[in-house]
């Protein structure tokens, strides 16, 4: 109970009214910091200071002052930061223990099926919380097997990238939905939709088929992990450094731009032209896009200069196409939307078509 409700607090700072307070047995227990046996206490779970009280009316509430509204939105932020490190550092000790203890295609299976279930609480969580949590810890889990083995260093550092998305990507969304307001009425409003549309378990193809999505996108670092280290200046081995650094580069990319655009839209809401999006007008999807068929490529070349081909590695090799082909699309229809929504916002705007005819949407599908 208190890995969910720290979960809870982590992601969304709306804890179960009935987990305001918790009472956690925990005698034989160690702390995740290690310093033995925790006494059994009672934990106060304090509402979120920005979720309006069921104990005061909407009329009787004081309206508060700006600089108190800031103050609680750091303070939330900083208490969902200190709950993520804290699940970081538990999930390390846990995957350690799992590996123990059941095979590794298994623990990935879990590992990419699990997060997504976030879905049946908040619909949207799916594809957000879930998408990141989901690739960070089964990359981890690679690295940690990974690592035991003696894998290539570029191999580990092919695990590293994806680890470093998916904790990149929780983090963004931490902070989008602690200090953005509009997200999280955007959420709200994807839940609305979903609880319309029928019952949460109706959810369950949908959750599914993004976790197997998921696990496409992890198997290319079971290819890496195979790789076996050749001569610096072998062919193979240079192109497999060239295609980890054009996955570094895409997960650049689309951090820079969701980091700019985060700070261009809190100063204005308008259009963000300036910086990278000045060249791409989507460099969080075309960054992805790079990042994730480089990630595949990577893993393919693995396979294919393995001296010993197994069923294994064939499964994961098919698993990863799926999966880069699958995010590819998933990804070129996000930026199809957005470019049909910004033409009807915006397309009367003289900066707007000064725009789009110097910089690249990137890849895209017809709508």
């Amino acid at each position: 109970m208190a890995f969910v409700a720290a979960y809870s607090w982590a992601a969304t700072g709306y804890a179960p009214q009935e987990l305001y307070t918790l009472t956690v047995p925990t005698s034989g227990v160690r702390s995740i910091v290690g310093r033995g046996p925790v006494p059994m206490a009672r934990y106060p779970f304090v509402p979120n200071p920005m979720r309006p009280q069921a104990t005061t009316a909407p009329s009787e509430a004081a309206p508060q002052e700006p600089e108190a509204e800031e103050r609680d939105v750091k303070t939330l932020m900083v208490v969902r930061l200190t709950a993520f490190t804290l699940l970081c550092n538990a999930a390390q000790r846990w995957i350690i223990e799992l590996l123990s203890i059941a095979h590794l295609p298994y623990v990935l299976l879990g590992m990419c099926l699990l997060p997504p279930c976030l879905g049946f609480w908040k619909s949207e969580y799916t594809v957000s919380y879930g998408y990141g949590t989901a690739t960070a810890l089964s990359a981890l889990a690679i690295y940690t097997s990974a690592a035991h083995f003696g894998c290539a260093p570029l191999a580990l550092a092919h695990c590293i990238l994806i680890i470093l998305y998916g904790v990149r990507l929780n983090l963004y969304l931490l902070y989008r939905e602690t200090c953005i307001p509009k997200f999280r009425l955007f959420r709200e409003r994807i839940e609305e939709r979903a609880t319309q549309r029928g019952p949460r378990l109706a959810r369950a193809p949908f959750v599914v088929s993004c976790g197997f999505l998921y696990m496409g996108l992890v198997a290319p670092l079971m290819l890496s992990a195979s790789w076996a280290s050749l001569s610096a200046g072998h062919p193979m081995t240079i192109i497999f450094q060239a295609l980890i650094g054009l996955a570094y580069l895409g997960f650049a990319i689309a951090s820079f731009g969701d980091l700019q655009k985060s700070y261009a839209k809190s100063k204005n809401p308008g259009l963000v032209t300036g910086g990278i999006y000045s060249w791409l007008r989507h460099p969080n999807y075309t960054g992805e896009q790079l990042m994730w068929t480089a990630s595949f490529l990577a893993g393919a070349l693995a396979y294919f200069s393995a001296q010993a081909f197994t069923l294994a590695q064939g499964a994961y090799l098919l698993v990863s196409l799926l999966g880069c082909v699958g995010i590819n699309f998933v990804l070129a229809q996000a930026t199809a939307q957005l470019e049909k929504r910004q033409a009807e916002k915006y397309g009367n705007d003289d900066e707007y078509k000064s725009w789009i005819g110097s910089s690249w949407a990137g890849f895209g599908v017809s709508q």
